[in-house]
């Protein structure tokens, strides 16, 4: 008899039930994305793995009350704000460095500007930037989510897609210009 495949719903019901196997669950359908998050960010295996480990801790102490729309994005982002965290803690007060910052500079730069007017926008924003990012070729699309999500670097990217760094930062120009006028388009406003 074939195994039932556990779903993200099912993790979710078995994180309420306090059961222990949901993290396990956890682990294994995302620990890989979570250690390419970490370590993009915090450039250490060893902090990747602890940031890691504090990700599970979190979802632990998270799920319930919470019950994710999407456990997926929520574990991930679990994992990306205890980097960002981490890194400005190993810092001690000194700045980030660059590598991790450019990619989100990258997309202010082009964005800047655009303003959302209340909170009750953000599941718009997150319609458009969907949409937006459906309306790509999935290699471009690929390329702006590792970039602005994974914050994996243009050296990276041009090694996983076959193309040259520049053309890297090419497409990614172009895709951040496109969301831009997206966002207008759909209404917010530009403020100059």
């Amino acid at each position: 008899m074939a195994q039932r495949i556990i779903t993200d719903d099912d993790i979710i019901a078995l994180l309420f039930a306090r059961r222990e196997d949901g993290l396990h669950h956890v682990a294994k359908r995302y620990g890989g994305e979570c250690h390419c998050i970490a370590r993009n960010v915090l450039k250490s295996e060893q902090d990747a793995e602890e940031c890691v480990n504090d990700t599970y801790v979190k979802v632990w102490d998270s799920i319930p009350p919470i019950r994710p729309k999407s456990l997926r994005a929520f574990v991930l982002t679990v994992t990306r704000n205890l980097a960002i965290d981490r890194l400005r803690a190993n810092r001690s007060g000194r700045r980030i460095p660059s590598d991790v910052c450019v990619p989100l500079s990258e997309l202010e730069e082009h964005l800047e500007g655009i303003s959302v007017a209340d909170d009750t926008m953000t599941e718009d924003l997150r319609r458009i930037i969907n949409e937006f990012l459906r309306s790509l070729s999935k290699k471009d699309a690929a390329l702006f989510v590792r970039r602005y999500w994974y914050l994996d670097s243009v050296r990276r990217l041009a090694e996983i897609s076959g193309y040259s760094e520049n053309n890297v930062y090419q497409r990614l120009f172009v895709m951040r210009q496109k969301l831009r006028d997206r966002l207008i388009k759909e209404g917010y406003e530009y403020e100059i």
